[in-house]
């Protein structure tokens, strides 16, 4: 909930920007302004992450990492696409996230989501960008200016609560932003995932599957004495999603469902069965893929906006001044994450944002 602190002082000219998530999102963002012409010993960027285990440990790195130019919305997709191909140029992405073009050239590629979001985590803090594991519990705002002064969190280690002083807070915090502020129309599908590995290894066309397969009832999921027993010819329509990576795995997602959202990303529940479900149905589309042994089974909230559209990033300034939100990206996160930083930088840095129209997303729209 945001809380009322009284004003920090800005007369030295400094930028204190603390971002609040360590997701591709959140990354994506201190990488460009970290990057940006006028980034200077003037501006400090912090990045606020809860999770105990480090970066990327939700949807940015357990999504499957399609990049696609025909995705959603089109004011992000033509700068995030662009700059995908830009990055992966610049840094050895082949090597350095997977980084990979599929027919037709220029309209869909994919990375490994977890070592994208690590290296450009990576390339911010090699220009000064700044990290605490600590859990974000407020958003400091002085009553008067009605501006942001800072952000109290609960620090990891010692579990003490602690204030950072913010001229701008970027709210990327995914399906834990309405913790923050609970007017965000922000809810969570989880999905599963597993991820297979071979021995020996094997090399697989870098194209992604979208299945629909059709599966028997497995008899022993099923009682003849219960009134609600499908009947011995029904079948199951599963759609897995298969990913296959240079780094000797394939990567299975299955379907989604919606159970609550746990406190923090280090919370989510992974349900074995759910992710036997997506190892069996990818077993029967190849000998190849059977072959396959599951290396992790995992799961991740993708944040949706509840009232359709979105994602949601701008200046909140009903809220707040310095106040931005960048959330709601649902499963177009990884491929739209760069566009999504490379504005929020031009937002903060430049003051506006010049090189789209996102009035379609501004956060008045929503809250």
């Amino acid at each position: 909930m945001p809380q009322e602190n009284p004003p920090m002082s800005t007369s030295s000219g400094e930028r204190n920007i603390v971002i609040i998530g360590a997701g591709i999102i959140g990354c994506t963002a201190a990488y460009y302004i970290s990057h940006h012409p006028s980034f200077s010993s003037n501006t400090r960027v912090t990045i606020i992450e809860a999770s105990k285990r480090g970066v990327a440990q939700g949807a940015s790195g357990k999504a499957g990492g399609l990049v696609a130019a025909w995705a959603y919305p089109e004011e992000l997709v033509s700068i995030s696409f662009p700059e995908h191909e830009r990055l992966a140029e610049m840094y050895d992405g082949a090597n350095r996230w997977g980084f990979s073009v599929m027919a037709p050239a220029g309209q869909t590629a994919q990375v490994h989501p977890y070592l994208f979001t690590t290296s450009m985590f990576k390339f911010a803090k090699e220009k000064g960008v700044e990290f605490i594991a600590g859990k974000a519990t407020s958003l400091n705002i002085d009553p008067s200016s009605k501006s942001v002064t800072g952000v109290t969190y609960i620090d990891n280690e010692s579990q003490t609560e602690k204030t950072i002083p913010a001229t701008q807070i970027i709210l990327a915090a995914g399906v834990w932003s309405p913790k923050l502020i609970p007017s965000l129309p922000i809810s969570g599908t989880r999905a599963h995932s597993i991820t297979l590995r071979f021995n020996p290894p094997k090399v697989f066309a870098p194209h992604v599957l979208f299945t629909e397969i059709t599966m028997p009832i497995i008899p022993s999921l099923t009682s003849p004495s219960s009134p609600y027993s499908p009947p011995s010819n029904t079948v199951r329509v599963a759609s897995p999603e298969i990913y296959p990576r240079p780094t000797n795995e394939v990567y299975v997602c299955g379907p989604g469902d919606n159970p609550p959202i746990p406190e923090t990303v280090d919370d989510v529940i992974v349900e074995p069965r759910l992710c036997e479900n997506a190892r069996e149905q990818v077993a029967s589309i190849s000998n190849e893929l059977r072959e396959g042994t599951i290396a992790r089974r995992q799961a991740c909230f993708l944040p949706v906006v509840t009232k359709g559209g979105g994602p949601i990033i701008g200046e909140a300034e009903t809220i707040a001044k310095g106040l931005i939100i960048a959330t709601g990206h649902t499963c177009w996160g990884i491929s739209n994450a760069p566009g999504t930083g490379k504005l929020l930088a031009e937002l903060v840095m430049d003051g506006e944002i010049t090189s789209a129209d996102l009035k379609k997303l501004a956060p008045s729209k929503f809250i």
